[in-house]
């Protein structure tokens, strides 16, 4: 009898979980090519039928798909209520930029389509490559050009290297500048609201707390600077949800002059902004 129970508990615990499963949907990438893009899908366990749920795009870092960073947002905000779907924009090897715009594009779209999914409620959020992504995901440049009449109605990136963005509005990137990206892409934006989550000993933007502000404070899209949050973890370095420590060189990092990079890990910046993610999207995705 005590087996029996063990055994029914094991698989009530096991229902409760969130479904997930990896699809495969075609897209066309960035040179109007057909391509395939996997990402994987996740489900709350209460996922009722005929009930629309809002939903998150969840964009990997530089290290690739196969470090599973984003798997723990993916079951935060499944336990929340949320879908996911985490893009797999590059396995390991980084990719160039633009090559991962029309699969965050193609992402929304495939949520959107869903019949569980509230397509006016689905928000990117994106960690240090991805986070440039969710970024990205609300200018008006691309939501034209790739969104084919969808947009995301809310944006969380967490630790992006905000000298980039900042060099990019005073048009001084050097030889970082993509030129597959027109020179004022960042200029407009869809009305997304935007939330920037910065450390403020963040190696790439050379240890400056105030980095991500003085990004955004030349954003030339009064409205969208207007939407735009940035909220700094004063001690916290990139990455700091990694679940590890470890330092590389890296030529981005000390705004572009290249220095060593040192993730930390940081548990408590991790579930802080975990906390404020989950703030964020309960008061931007609400139903209208």
């Amino acid at each position: 009898m005590k087996r029996i129970f063990s055994l029914f508990f094991a698989f009530t615990a096991l229902s409760a979980q969130a479904s997930e499963e990896m699809v495969s949907v075609p897209f066309v990438n960035w040179n109007g090519k057909p391509e395939q893009l996997e990402m994987r899908i996740s489900k709350p366990a209460a996922n009722t039928a005929g009930d629309k749920k809002p939903a998150v795009v969840v964009l990997h870092h530089g290290g690739g798909w196969d470090t599973q960073t984003t798997k723990q947002y993916a079951t935060l905000l499944n336990g929340a209520g949320y879908i996911t779907a985490e893009t797999v924009m590059f396995r390991s090897r980084m990719q160039p930029s633009h090559f991962q715009v029309p699969k965050v594009f193609a992402t929304l779209k495939h949520l959107a389509s869903l019949s569980d999914v509230d397509p006016s409620r689905i928000a990117v959020m994106g960690l240090s490559a991805g986070a440039f992504q969710s970024i990205y995901a609300v200018s008006d440049w691309a939501t034209k050009k790739y969104g084919d009449g969808h947009k995301f109605a809310s944006s969380v990136a967490f630790y992006p290297a905000c000298w980039i963005i900042k060099k990019s509005y005073q048009n001084d990137l050097g030889r970082f500048k993509n030129s597959n990206y027109p020179d004022d892409f960042l200029n407009k934006f869809t009305g997304a609201p935007l939330t920037i989550l910065a450390g403020g000993k963040d190696d790439y933007d050379n240890k400056k707390p105030t980095m991500c502000a003085d990004a955004v404070d030349l954003m030339p899209d009064a409205k969208q600077k207007s939407m735009t949050k940035v909220h700094v973890f004063e001690n916290a370095t990139h990455g700091w949800d990694h679940g590890q420590t470890y330092s590389f060189h890296e030529p981005l990092a000390c705004e572009g002059r290249g220095c060593t990079n040192t993730n930390q890990s940081d548990p408590a910046t991790t579930e802080a902004g975990k906390s404020m993610l989950l703030n964020i999207l309960r008061d931007q995705l609400k139903p209208q």
